[in-house]
């Protein structure tokens, strides 16, 4: 029996666009899926085992703030093309993902897609929920170096929390719910950040949960339901 195709999954919102892309992907005798939005990356990468995301970064600029989150999970657990296309000279522009280095669609899917191990992802919801944590660089919460902040979004697995603080990628950071009973510190890792001033958008960290308790998650996971998005500072009704 022949093995089966290279999957991948393509996001552009254009059709057009898609198709322009497609030409070039498709001749590499592999099989890519096509999603117009994030979200729709998301629902390819549910339904089969994937090797690696191409990325159309006008598309991912337009995505809202949750969907954002969402993708710098994927980045981490998928090989990742950025692409450009200029009308004007008909070239597509890529990037890879962190490196930031210059290749081309063919150099990406045969030097990194097919030596990846195809896999499917399981995402955790993320929950539009604005609760109050402390988040801080020491394990000890020094008074000096705690930001008293709130969470944007949350999920069993992480976060976005506001944050003008200077953070970088792979940064450990510690964080405590005192909504939770179990008050102890969480370790956290730094996936993402967005400096004050640098966009439009909402400053601050994505963070997923390395060292939480089973009573804590526990408390987060029945939290999410029950809230259904929905702030803890929201004003009591009378």
């Amino acid at each position: 029996m022949g093995n089966a195709k290279l999957r991948l999954v393509l996001v552009a919102r254009d059709p057009e666009l898609q198709n322009v892309y497609l030409e070039n992907i498709c001749s590499l005798d592999v099989c890519c899926d096509t999603a117009s939005n994030l979200e729709e990356l998301a629902e390819a990468l549910l339904r089969a085992p994937c090797s690696g995301l191409l990325l159309d970064v006008p598309t991912m600029l337009r995505g809202s703030q949750n969907e954002k989150a969402m993708v710098h999970d994927l980045l981490e657990a998928f090989p990742v093309l950025r692409l450009r296309f200029d009308p004007g000279s008909g070239r597509i522009g890529a990037l890879m993902y962190g490196s930031g280095s210059r290749t081309t669609i063919r150099d990406f899917v045969e030097d990194h897609c097919r030596a990846f191990t195809p896999r499917r992802l399981r995402l955790s919801t993320r929950t539009e929920l604005h609760c109050p944590v402390l988040l801080s660089p020491d394990e000890g919460f020094s008074p000096e170096r705690t930001e008293k902040s709130v969470t944007v979004n949350l999920s069993r697995d992480g976060s976005f929390i506001y944050s003008a603080s200077s953070w970088s990628r792979k940064d450990i950071a510690w964080i405590r719910f005192p909504f939770l009973k179990d008050f102890s510190p969480i370790a956290v890792e730094i996936r993402w950040n967005r400096s004050w001033g640098d966009t439009f958008g909402i400053p601050g960290v994505g963070v997923r949960f390395l060292e939480i308790s089973a009573s804590q998650q526990e408390e987060i996971q029945q939290l999410l339901p029950a809230l259904d998005g929905e702030s803890l500072y929201r004003e009591p009704q009378p």
